[in-house]
């Protein structure tokens, strides 16, 4: 079965010592008519990875050894009705690895001396949760996100509405007569909202909030008009973002908010759920930042490279002589040249360093697809 992808299964990839590796990536669909052409999708795929295992001198039963667990995979219909948005296929001599992708990754058969593990950092740009809250006197609605999905919260028990939180206005209790209800003590009279009524209602819906965001310290977006917005920041306890979806929030769906927020305040978001984007800042002062990738190569074997930024379209090819540190680049790929920052990534890696799919736009003018922060 495949697995959810984390950090902790990068590092498990990068510490990996048999060879050789056949890395598999593939487009896949979570449902829908499309999710039948997965299987012949992974099956065309197999086949190119046989003929690439037959020029590293595999026999024909030796290699349907080593593809025996993926090609069991191809008829598993369980199996592909669990599927992301994306797949990534490791196979060793020891190991047999799958993981589901929130990205859609260009098809690649890749076999190798090591795992290839740069096609997962977009799927890692950041993990984590964090939470759009509606803000609304009719309805409050909470949402809760990851990087590519997004489920609405049932908010049992929670007062949504200005009337569920604080009584009926002054005047329908009026009318009601003694029997209406116990006076709430607002100043809320012939349909106007006073401030202090809206305060106290976000007070309460804050308090109640914290049944339902976890972790406490999770990041909130803010969805709503810019007076309901003000009020929630003076009420509120929790991790709320400066960035804010502007508007009424009533008519918004679930995916549509999320959609909205990672528009908005995706920049926001992966600063506060992914530590190593928080050295961004460091990247835009050129504070021991080098953009070449010969100086990048070299530092991240030494270990020197803290966090490793590459833009996860561009593509260097060349060789890296690791005794020598002697570095080649080469325009085109040539015969036995490796993807250069892979090569990047994976040094990084396996020294304790972090790596991050980044915007190209976020990495220094000079910088050709990758750019490093240097420990030291």
């Amino acid at each position: 079965m495949s697995a959810a992808l984390t950090r902790d299964h990068l590092a498990r990839l990068v510490r990996a010592d048999d060879r050789p590796w056949l890395s598999l990536f593939m487009p896949t669909h979570r449902h829908g008519a499309d999710v039948q052409q997965d299987p012949t999708r992974l099956k065309n795929l197999l086949r190119s990875a046989r003929e690439r295992l037959a020029d590293l001198g595999l026999n024909g039963h030796d290699t349907g050894r080593f593809l025996a667990p993926l090609d069991r995979m191809i008829d598993d219909s369980l199996f592909w009705m669990r599927q992301d948005l994306g797949l990534a296929i490791y196979r060793s001599p020891e190991a047999c690895e799958v993981f589901r992708l929130p990205v859609s990754p260009d098809e690649a058969v890749i076999v190798g001396p090591r795992p290839v593990v740069r096609p997962l950092l977009p799927a890692l740009a950041w993990e984590g949760t964090f939470y759009v809250l509606g803000l609304s006197l009719r309805r409050v609605r909470l949402v809760r996100g990851t990087a590519r999905r997004a489920e609405e919260v049932d908010l049992a028990g929670v007062p949504v509405d200005l009337e569920q939180a604080l009584g009926p206005p002054e005047r329908e209790r009026d009318r009601a007569g003694a029997g209406g209800g116990a006076p709430r003590g607002t100043t809320h009279r012939d349909g106007v909202v006073e401030d202090r009524d809206v305060l106290q209602f976000f007070q309460i819906v804050d308090r109640e909030l914290d049944r339902f965001i976890e972790p406490h310290d999770a990041p909130v977006v803010l969805a709503g008009v810019q007076k309901h917005v003000a009020l929630f920041r003076k009420a509120t306890r929790h991790r709320v973002l400066e960035t804010v979806i502007a508007g009424n929030p009533d008519d918004l769906s679930a995916d549509e908010l999320h959609r909205r927020a990672l528009e908005c305040a995706g920049d926001e978001l992966q600063r506060a759920l992914s530590p190593a984007a928080r050295r961004l800042d460091e990247l835009a002062r050129g504070e021991r930042v080098i953009t070449e990738l010969p100086e990048i190569l070299r530092g991240a074997l030494a270990g020197r490279v803290e966090t490793l930024f590459v833009d996860p379209d561009t593509r260097r090819w060349g060789r890296f002589e690791r005794e020598s540190g002697t570095v080649e680049l080469h325009l085109e790929p040539r015969d036995d040249d490796e993807e250069l920052i892979d090569a990047a990534v994976w040094e990084t890696l396996s020294r304790g360093g972090d790596a991050l799919a980044v915007d190209p736009t976020r990495l220094p003018e000079r910088a050709e697809g990758v750019a490093a922060v240097l420990r030291y």
